[in-house]
């Protein structure tokens, strides 16, 4: 049984909600009990997608009641990061900014730790969207990689139902992992930092490249525009100097 409550606006959701919401969001689940509420229009008005953000809570819920064993109470174990990322992968909700924000942090060396997101994410809100980038790229790493990383692995997703299966029994996350994919969450962590690295390294490059296009543009526009007001300024002049001529006595 699932409840799901419709409200108008974002800030309506938490007058309704069994429990705390952020105030950036546009639909929040309670999987313990069964309850999940999505707002029609955002603050200013927008309208939200909201066949998206029900799918995106809905599957809080529905793994949240597969972790659970029948214990509802077991439900608020699992990692946060793992909640979110499945319900990424699970309801196609790409946001660019989102991989922008994940991308610049990479680059800054100022990616949360997953240990920090097992709990809770952090409050203040550009904090929470990184937290939101990297729970949905480090969950997709998992469920796009097979039992073994090598370019052999077909990469069917196997290891990470067997990862979820084992969290369902009740093991630890490092124990699950460790069956489902062979090594333990740090060094899979790891694996997926490295996977970053490579992913974005050429972003500088072609951003650096890109700019030098575009001020080569803007150089050529610029001088384009400067022979064109010099030619007009001489065409003024030489008007001038035809009239002066036409008017001096003979």
């Amino acid at each position: 049984h699932v409840e799901i409550r419709l409200v108008k606006r974002m800030r309506d959701i938490s007058a309704v909600a069994p429990g705390p919401v952020p105030a950036w969001a546009q639909g929040v689940a309670f999987p313990e009990l069964g309850v999940v509420v999505v707002a029609r229009f955002g603050e200013r008005g927008a309208v939200l997608d909201t066949n998206k953000t029900l799918a995106h809570e809905l599957a809080h819920l529905a793994l949240g009641r597969a972790l659970s064993g029948g214990d509802p109470a077991r439900t608020g174990r699992v990692p946060r990061w793992l909640t979110e990322g499945f319900a990424y992968v699970h309801s196609a909700d790409f946001s660019f900014a989102r991989t922008t924000t994940l991308m610049g942090a990479a680059f800054s060396r100022s990616l949360i730790p997953l240990a920090q997101l097992d709990a809770a994410f952090p409050a203040r809100e550009d904090e929470a969207e990184l937290a939101y980038a990297e729970s949905y790229d480090f969950v997709a790493h998992l469920a796009e990689r097979g039992r073994w990383a090598d370019s052999d692995d077909d990469g069917d997703r196997s290891a990470f139902l067997v990862f979820l299966a084992e969290l369902g029994a009740g093991n630890s996350v490092d124990a699950s992992a460790q069956v489902g994919f062979g090594m333990p969450l740090a060094e899979l962590e790891k694996e997926w930092l490295a996977s970053l690295s490579k992913r974005y390294f050429w972003v500088p490059i072609v951003a650096f490249s890109s700019l030098i296009w575009v001020l080569g543009a803007l150089l050529l526009v610029l001088g384009w525009w400067r022979r064109k007001r010099g030619a007009h300024k001489t065409l003024q002049r030489w008007a001038r100097e035809e009239d002066a001529a036409n008017d001096a006595p003979e």
